[in-house]
């Protein structure tokens, strides 16, 4: 089980694949899915206020050694029984949000509760 009490991220780097079988939990806070790999949602829980940010804005961040992320097309597969966030869903730099537990209805836009990509 993963739990978060505060905003988090998960970094994956292709070919790499990370599988979360557990339960995801993170309330009001935000979860990053980063880097070229694949993160695989197969357990329970999410749901959460908090945003899912899959992919990240290249020239706003660096890492730790301060060179700038190129963070192109990471894939978060949703699998498991894991909900959606209520908060907002952002997709960038190629990002792609799999869907294997059916359809979803989300408003397009910025504000909250809706779903947009950001293309750089």
């Amino acid at each position: 089980d993963v739990v978060f009490t505060s905003a988090g991220s998960f970094r994956v780097e292709s070919p790499n694949v990370l599988e979360l079988a557990g339960a995801l939990t993170h309330g009001a806070n935000d979860i990053g899915f980063f880097g070229s790999g694949t993160t695989i949602l197969s357990g329970t829980g999410g749901g959460g206020a908090g945003n899912w940010i899959v992919g990240k804005y290249a020239s706003d961040h660096a890492d730790v050694f301060g060179t700038p992320e190129i963070n192109l097309g990471h894939v978060l597969s949703v699998r498991g029984s894991v909900a959606l966030p209520t908060g907002n869903i952002w997709s960038q730099n190629d990002a792609v949000l799999e869907l294997g537990t059916g359809d979803f209805t989300r408003a397009v836009g910025t504000g909250a509760g809706r779903c947009y990509s950001r293309f750089v």
